[in-house]
């Protein structure tokens, strides 16, 4: 079965797809937060799509949850 593809053209796109993957695996913001290293405010500010957080700390999200960010 193929992978289901988002399209990341926002921070805001971005956001909403590392919340649905934090929401699909059970974890709660505070967990995947302390599992990241990050503190619970800046990730709910990246889940919401401000566009002013570090991009290598999203990275490091998206890997800890599993996610491939593909540009075609």
């Amino acid at each position: 079965m193929a992978e289901k593809k988002t399209f990341v053209g926002t921070a805001a796109d971005l956001g909403a797809a590392l919340r649905k993957a934090r929401k699909a695996q059970n974890l709660r913001l505070q967990d995947l937060a302390l599992a990241s290293g990050v503190s619970p405010a800046w990730l709910s500010e990246v889940e919401r799509g401000k566009a002013t957080a570090r991009i290598g700390q999203v990275f490091h999200l998206a890997r800890i949850l599993g996610l491939k960010i593909v540009i075609e």
